[in-house]
């Protein structure tokens, strides 16, 4: 393959970088929105690159970039065909080959050890180890990730690299005070609120959120469920356990971006009940509106999530969740000071590190021979 006005990666050391699934807005995903433009400001020439598994023959960001950044790659593989997620995968590991034979540098921030509802997880895994010796460094947002990652994937551990995830503070309006927000809700400041926010899916423990909330006794106590779901079952499971609790309340939508700061600035927690997680947007969100967390100790979770400001519990412990929130409810008074250590935690998870970081990386891989 021949583009004229590709560079020649041999001749230059600055970094044009094609970073997959990076679009001109924050919509499409606010992670790599943040990523992008903010790696713009630190001098580096980002180019967009839409998601798929032909990217090298599709878009010609591709070709004249000479460091490529790869995010979920199963998103570019995937496909509930096997035949089909066959070829996907065969046809995008040969143009990560083709890259390293075109002297391009290869990047990928392994945001999840598998997909959350992998199809063929076998295939994915097959793909993944292969990637990660195709590519020429890994990024992961916290230490245990990168050790983790490293066994997952069966490769050495120096060939990964540790960057927090940046946080998302203004990324929404933050302009409600608690009571305004919390009167919008339709909640009292005698009600302890707690709240899900986010894309309902199975791997995120939300009938089992939904059940212990069901079993504790505390009249109180009230749980919104904000957020869209394609799981037309899991949709129907939800409503049909939070039916026989009235202090249970279901917003099975997209919530828009004005809206964001109504259901984080009038709750007193969120709660995060995953099964499995190695990083969470949703967490860091939360984090930025100074919301105190319930969250289980796994992936970078315990790494983002100080003690003393949320309350962490063990995902092995059947009782763990309900513990938590427990002790949540009987720690009322200390929720305004947990909250604002967490969005002081927030203020220091700063882009502009996380890009200075991250450009390093591009030009150490870029100065350096393979």
């Amino acid at each position: 393959m021949t583009d004229r006005t590709a560079p020649d990666p041999g001749a230059t050391k600055s970094p044009t970088v094609a970073l997959a699934q990076f679009s001109g807005s924050p919509k499409q995903n606010p992670y790599v929105w943040r990523l992008g433009t903010s790696l713009t400001d630190a001098g580096v020439n980002v180019l967009p690159m839409p998601a798929s598994a032909f990217f090298l023959f599709r878009y010609r960001n591709a070709r004249r970039a000479n460091v490529i950044h790869f995010q979920w790659y199963e998103v570019l593989v995937g496909a509930n065909s096997l035949v089909k997620m066959l070829v996907k995968s065969v046809a995008f590991l040969l143009q990560l080959r083709l890259c390293r034979l075109l002297g391009k540098r290869l990047v990928w921030t392994v945001h999840n050890q598998q997909s959350h509802e992998a199809v063929h997880p076998r295939l994915e895994q097959w793909v993944a180890r292969r990637m990660a010796r195709l590519v020429d460094r890994m990024i992961v947002h916290c230490e245990g990730a990168r050790l983790s990652v490293a066994q997952h994937l069966d490769v050495n551990g120096d060939r990964i690299a540790s960057i927090p995830h940046g946080n998302f503070v203004g990324l929404y309006a933050d302009t409600m005070d608690r009571d305004s927000a919390r009167k919008q809700l339709g909640y009292t400041n005698d009600e302890t609120v707690l709240l899900f926010f986010g894309n309902i899916r199975p791997y995120k423990g939300v009938e089992h959120l939904v059940d212990v909330v069901r079993q504790t006794d505390a009249p109180q106590l009230r749980l919104v469920i904000a957020g869209k779901t394609s799981d037309v079952a899991l949709a129907e499971a939800l409503s049909n356990a939070a039916a026989g609790d009235p202090r249970i309340t279901l917003e099975t939508r997209f919530i828009p971006d004005d809206e964001v700061q109504v259901y984080f600035k009038g709750c007193d927690a969120a709660v995060f009940p995953y099964r499995s997680i190695l990083a969470s947007g949703a967490v860091i969100l939360a984090m930025s509106f100074g919301t105190v967390c319930v969250a289980p100790a796994i992936g970078c979770l315990p790494a983002v999530l100080d003690e003393s400001a949320n309350f962490l519990y063990d995902s092995g412990d059947p009782h763990g969740l309900k513990d938590a929130i427990g002790r949540l409810l009987t720690s009322r008074d200390e929720l305004a000071r947990m909250g604002q250590t967490n969005a002081d935690t927030a203020l220091h998870l700063d882009w502009t590190d996380v890009a200075g970081r991250t450009a390093k990386i591009y030009q150490d891989i870029l100065s350096n021979d393979r």
